[in-house]
């Protein structure tokens, strides 16, 4: 970054901070979070004594920090990730957008972004972390993972955004009369672990699942239930819109092979992005198939030991070269579903896996604390 882009970025975050220093009683600046080559982002806090909130929030704003005339794209850019953002809002893995009141921002001419902050780090930190501590994941845990990203990237046609819009529910969409779904597919774009902007593409937020609430009251270590790390994609400034005239699902699918890199990563612990493709051979419903995947290093089974077969099939399939290859959203959900609700560590036992006592949920409410709660 050169001296001029970084007097840019000071300009641009001086302004917002002017901005909200009109209300000293309602925000406090916190600083600048990360920069990248088309936007900065930075930290507020929505002060406690403020009487239209109920409890403190704290939340990033992003702006572009180019000149007005010279970097219109950057603007219209964040715009249509403002859309994204208020298109998907009430989604559980999607961060969420932050209406304040009163919104210093509201007099701006340029397009501006204010969203949760999400705390716990990247997915990447937590790589490194698994890296550091030599702990591989527990299939129960891997599964969570894989659970978190996946129901959000199918989306609806959702009408242009109004405050009574209805919330976004994280379902597949209805085909219509024609048998037909949605006639675009947005596709995120850039689906990393933590991208080159360094603005964090995944973060861990301490919200459990429903069927978690129960343990909230009581030693997260004592508990039936694990703790359940969510997954909050952000950073949508590269979305597109995947014609598919063929309907072979194209939109979907390529979400879901990145969906599959990552997931490929956590499992075998190796951070190589698209490695050379490879053949493999499982057996799917019953049958032999033989097809292309950038998962090889999965293959054969026998060399994970502590890797459920199954769990890594989907992987392999999640990463096929071929689209067709690839699973359905459908036949993700329901290959998913079947991994949670019949393996648990007694399961895992049974099949004599080494490492069946890593499957318990004690010892992964503790891996999870470790690692990502108090590291």
């Amino acid at each position: 970054m050169n001296a001029t882009d970084a007097q840019l970025i000071a300009n641009q975050v001086a302004r917002v901070r002017r901005y909200f220093n009109v209300f000293p009683r309602d925000f406090h600046y916190l600083g600048r979070v990360a920069e990248g080559e088309t936007s900065v982002v930075f930290s507020f806090l929505e002060r406690s004594d403020n009487p239209n909130i109920r409890k403190p929030r704290h939340f990033v704003v992003k702006r572009s920090w180019g000149e007005e005339v010279s970097h219109i794209e950057d603007d219209i850019q964040l715009d249509k990730e403002i859309e994204v953002v208020q298109r998907l809002r009430g989604a559980p893995h999607i961060v969420q957008p932050v209406y304040l009141n009163p919104n210093p921002l509201r007099k701006l001419s340029r397009p501006y972004l204010i969203v949760e902050f999400v705390e716990n780090g990247t997915l990447k930190e937590f790589y490194n972390r698994v890296i550091d501590e030599e702990m591989p994941l527990p299939n129960r845990v891997l599964c969570g993972f894989f659970f978190c990203p996946y129901p959000d990237r199918k989306i609806p046609e959702y009408p242009p955004f109004t405050p009574e819009q209805p919330l976004p529910l994280e379902e597949i969409p209805d085909e219509d009369e024609g048998g037909n779904g949605p006639r675009a597919q947005w596709v995120h774009g850039n689906m990393t672990m933590d991208n080159s902007q360094r603005i964090p593409l995944y973060k861990f937020g301490r919200v459990p699942s429903w069927e978690n609430l129960p343990s909230l009251a009581r030693n997260p270590l004592d508990g039936e239930h694990i703790l359940t790390p969510t997954l909050k994609l952000i950073d949508f400034g590269a979305v597109y819109d995947a014609e598919d005239p063929d309907k072979r699902d194209i939109g979907v699918k390529t979400n879901i092979y990145d969906i599959g890199r990552i997931m490929r990563i956590l499992m075998t612990l190796d951070d190589e992005w698209d490695p050379a493709p490879g053949d493999v051979t499982v057996e799917i419903d019953g049958v032999q198939r033989t097809f292309a995947t950038a998962a090889a290093s999965l293959h054969p089974t026998s060399e994970w030991p502590n890797l459920d077969p199954d769990l890594i099939t989907i992987v392999l399939c999640c990463q096929a070269v071929d689209v067709d290859n690839r699973p359905s959203l459908e036949q993700l959900m329901h290959a998913l579903d079947r991994q949670a609700t019949t393996k648990n560590h007694t399961w895992y036992r049974r099949q004599k896996f080494p490492t069946w006592r890593t499957e318990r949920t004690k010892d992964i409410n503790l891996m999870i604390n470790e690692l990502i709660y108090y590291p």
